[in-house]
């Protein structure tokens, strides 16, 4: 079979480190398109760069650089959490490299709005206007990062998410910067993918932002926020489906 290439965005505290068990299983499925994983800058590979200046723009621009370098085509953008601010300009920044997007339990926030605004600084609950958060981060980041990410997880999986998620920080920009998506998704054929357990983002939440995508298809699977790391092999038969029939 002829597949199309996939390309695979990370979220916070991430690298394309996050993915090898997806793409493993994507290889076993027998997808046999290119799958492109690349580091959003101060993440894994780009760990230690100065990001200070850098703004939505110009991690979307770098990324496409990037996948065009690598002759990459008629792509699924697959996006997950804080990716979700990223993914709209880099369909708009380069058109011609995708065909369609999928949304992995994104942070969406309104037009003219952050991801720091849409979140808020209280506990969830305490703000019914602000998504809020599970927990917070003045107990540590071991116990704040555990909140989030851990659950499904054995502790050797969380012992590398955690040293992982110490070491990548996105730009500040990604959380400060207000988003603006006008005319999204316009042609592009969009799917958002609903985490039912999810400990960050909630199911209700999570449906209002595919509302504000206008998204196309709505999946939605019986895992917390990491499935790629609990559930490598349900989402890796998600996506080569979403590859193969959009």
């Amino acid at each position: 079979m002829n597949d199309r290439d996939i390309v695979l965005v990370h979220g916070g505290h991430h690298g394309a480190w996050c993915w090898d068990a997806v793409v493993e299983c994507l290889r076993t499925l027998g997808y046999e398109g290119n799958i492109h994983t690349p580091d959003v800058p101060g993440c894994g590979s780009k760990r230690g760069r100065d990001t200070d200046r850098l703004k939505l723009a110009d991690i979307a621009e770098e990324l496409n650089d990037e996948l065009t370098a690598l002759d990459t085509r008629n792509a699924l953008l697959v996006g997950h959490s804080m990716a979700g601010v990223v993914l709209p300009l880099m369909l708009d920044n380069r058109p011609d490299l995708f065909s369609s997007a999928c949304f992995l339990t994104t942070s969406i926030p309104q037009n003219g709005e952050s991801i720091r605004d849409l979140f808020g600084t209280e506990l969830r609950g305490v703000d019914q206007t602000r998504l809020g958060w599970p927990a917070s981060p003045e107990a540590g980041l071991e116990s704040f990062f555990a909140a989030m990410f851990a659950p499904d997880m054995t502790p050797e999986q969380f012992d590398l998410v955690l040293k992982n998620a110490l070491a990548d920080v996105w730009p500040a920009c990604a959380s400060a910067e207000t988003v603006y998506r006008s005319g999204f998704p316009g042609s592009v054929n969009v799917s958002y993918v609903v985490t039912e357990r999810d400990p960050i983002l909630p199911p209700a939440w999570q449906g209002r932002f595919a509302e504000r995508l206008g998204v196309a298809r709505l999946y939605s699977i019986d895992t917390p926020h990491e499935p790629f790391i609990t559930h490598p092999d349900l989402l890796a038969d998600l996506l080569m489906t979403e590859a193969r029939t959009t």
